[in-house]
């Protein structure tokens, strides 16, 4: 008897080939798993190409087939101008790496799409595979090793000037350390310890590596007649990369020198360690290439800081699976409470994820946070969505204002908390904490572009409020495209309203049946609420 031929490679059947039916088995598991729940497209892109390619029909699978027959589109497609299918393939290989690296770990058939092509390829997971896979995967530090939050250290400033001005560069190096403390996602080495250990001899990337720190906060001070010039570097210790400078000149008035110390502070607070600051930034570069199922609490907490920044659907998914995993570790942590209590809120927000109780589970999550730690940001942050969920506006103001009392110098929670003001109809102070905390850090995520939104609507300012819409930067989330669409509505532009409501629904097909629940979610203030469902029915033409 010959061996059978596989339909999908033409070639005789092996040990490392699956049979059809184990393609089918193994392709019904993947497309039921968590990772592909949230995807309806990518689980049609798979399944697409996967039946074709049992069915021996694998040369017809081009990036024009997929484009009409997956995604809809006209028979004028062209793919060279329009890059869908070349972005949707992409995705859909980090979804597939990402289930086999959590979910299908132990699964017996591999459905992988090499780059290159948009054919699968089908192989066994063999017993030697995957003991040569874990013998390699403890080699690799970036798997092997958890990260734990990074450990600063402030170094003192070279003092280049007068020696009677050593005081103030101490007193920077002091003030940077004390305030670094009450930052949540670093660990800080107190200064007297970077004092007593420093040696002159060495380079400060050296005594700081010699001290087991992972960026070290220095600069330098020059005093040049009326005025001080202050420098300051962050320095990654492991790579002796700059990776951040900042120069502050001041005229050298001794009843201000306090004023400057604290602007020094909070700028260099504000951009460096904030929790969308560089270090974090450099610590979410480290954990790309890791398996959800090996992250610690704080890689937990980088995935949903990278969660936050998208609003994708597939980081909320790692994000979510992440943050799970750790509150098993750590069912005290106040603040892996919070960010679990966020993902499950924004789960029946958004349409994420279709997580049974996601809504009681979000707001319970949110008071086990502040219970654990009301000094924690993130749990005040928590407390404020599931308040506004809740339609509680005062006790949401409330938490609003105890995320600024915590730490007035975290940029992006003072920001988020003029965001969640402004949702509660305190439009003046919300915008007065936006600007405080976009003047700390510019590098904010875009959703809270929300807050002038709002304002501006409130204050009838559409052109602005369509602008700040425009910024919002998050094209492939629903509520840019909402805001743009009551915008341009009540400007009376409705042909470019049509547009971006066309959009609307190509995102969220249930808009129209729930459109005001949906607004609902974000606007406590009725008349704003008003406003935005007149702006949409003046484009659609009928009010819900």
């Amino acid at each position: 008897m010959q061996p059978a031929i596989s339909k999908q490679t033409g070639q005789q059947h092996n040990s490392s080939i699956p049979n059809d039916g184990e393609v089918k088995e193994q392709l019904r598991r993947v497309l039921s798993s968590p990772e592909f729940l949230t995807s309806r497209r990518l689980v049609d892109f798979l399944r697409f190409v996967t039946d074709r390619t049992l069915a021996g029909k694998a040369r017809t699978i081009k990036q024009y087939t997929i484009g009409v027959e997956v995604y809809g589109r006209d028979s004028n497609f062209d793919p060279k101008a329009d890059p869908l299918i070349r972005i949707e393939a992409g995705r859909l290989r980090r979804v597939l790496k990402k289930y086999y690296n959590s979910t299908g770990a132990q699964d017996p058939v591999l459905i992988q799409i090499p780059l290159g092509t948009y054919v699968p390829r089908f192989t066994v997971a063999s017993a030697a595979s995957k003991e040569a896979e874990a013998q390699v995967e403890p080699t690799n530090p970036v798997l092997s090793e958890a990260l734990q939050p990074p450990l600063v250290a402030v170094f003192p400033f070279e003092n280049r000037g007068d020696e009677a001005h050593a005081y103030l560069s101490n007193g920077i190096g002091e003030e940077l350390t004390a305030e670094l403390s009450r930052c949540s996602c670093v660990r800080v080495l107190a200064f007297s310890s970077t004092v007593r250990s420093l040696e002159r001899s060495k380079k400060i990337c050296e005594n700081a590596s010699s001290m087991g720190v992972d960026f070290a906060l220095t600069g330098t001070l020059r005093k040049s007649d009326d005025r001080i010039r202050i420098s300051v570097q962050l320095l990654d210790v492991k790579s002796k990369e700059q990776l951040w400078t900042e120069r502050f000149l001041e005229p050298m008035e001794p009843t201000r020198l306090f004023d400057i110390e604290d602007r020094i502070v909070r700028k260099v607070l504000g951009q460096v360690a904030d929790v969308f600051g560089v270090i974090q930034r450099r610590m979410r570069l480290r954990i790309e290439a890791r398996r959800v199922s090996t992250l610690s609490a704080y890689e937990a907490t980088l995935r949903y800081l990278h969660y936050n920044l998208t609003l994708s659907a597939e980081a909320f998914l790692e994000s979510r699976i992440a943050l799970e995993q750790a509150s098993q570790v750590e069912p005290n942590s106040s603040i892996v409470m919070a960010m679990l209590s966020q993902c499950y809120l924004d789960a029946h927000a958004f349409g994420y994820d279709e997580i049974p109780g996601a809504l009681n589970s979000g707001v319970r999550y949110a008071h086990r946070a502040v219970s654990l730690d009301p000094g924690c940001q993130f749990a005040q942050h928590a407390k404020a969505y599931a308040s506004l969920i809740e339609r509680d506006r005062s006790a949401m103001i409330t938490a609003a204002e105890q995320m600024v009392t915590i730490n007035p110098n975290a940029a992006s929670m003072v920001g988020a908390a003029g965001f969640w003001l402004c949702l509660a109809g305190e439009y003046e102070p919300g915008m007065d904490l936006f600007r405080k905390g976009i003047e700390l850090n510019p590098l904010f995520p875009p959703w809270l572009q929300a807050a002038p939104y709002f304002y501006h609507m409130h204050e009838g300012d559409y052109e602005q409020a369509l602008h700040h819409a425009n910024e919002f930067g998050l094209p492939d989330f629903f509520w840019r495209a909402l805001m743009q669409t009551a915008s341009l509505g009540l400007l009376g532009r409705i042909t470019n309203a049509r547009v971006a409501y066309s959009r609307l629904l190509e995102l969220k097909p249930d808009f129209p049946d729930n459109m005001r629940d949906y607004i609902r979610f974000f606007v406590l203030d009725d008349a704003l609420e008003e406003k935005m469902l007149e702006g949409l029915e003046m484009t659609v033409g009928q009010r819900h």
